[in-house]
């Protein structure tokens, strides 16, 4: 992984490592280290805990999501339904077609209002 450090604090690694003989990867692991080992364990699990429910927030509005997205399937076949309902009402029923129009415009005009 690569990151961009500031310029002060690759001065200061750069320093440590000339000062220690060491790289400054290895400068950078030993400071990980020793954060580690310093942090109270109390502090990881409460950085976990926080990471935890971030993640089941995200999980959550997954689920609406999906729900959501079955809900507009769900309303989208019962508008396809209507559709096919009142094309068969108009082809069985000719004379109720509004002058102009054919059976798929009559069926697409009631399904949609009646929605």
């Amino acid at each position: 992984m690569k990151l961009k450090l500031p310029r002060q604090l690759r001065r200061a690694l750069r320093e440590r490592a000339e000062q220690t003989g060491t790289s400054r990867g290895e400068v950078v692991l030993e400071a990980l280290k020793q954060h580690l080992e310093t942090t109270p364990p109390i502090a990881m699990e409460a950085r976990l805990r926080c990471v935890e429910s971030q993640l089941a927030l995200l999980q959550s509005q997954l689920q609406i999501g999906e729900v959501e997205v079955a809900g507009q399937r769900d309303a989208t076949e019962a508008r396809k339904q209507a559709y096919q309902q009142w094309l068969r009402h108009f082809e069985a029923h000719p004379d109720e077609i509004e002058s102009g129009r054919d059976a798929h415009e009559m069926a697409a005009l009631k399904a949609a209002t009646a929605a």
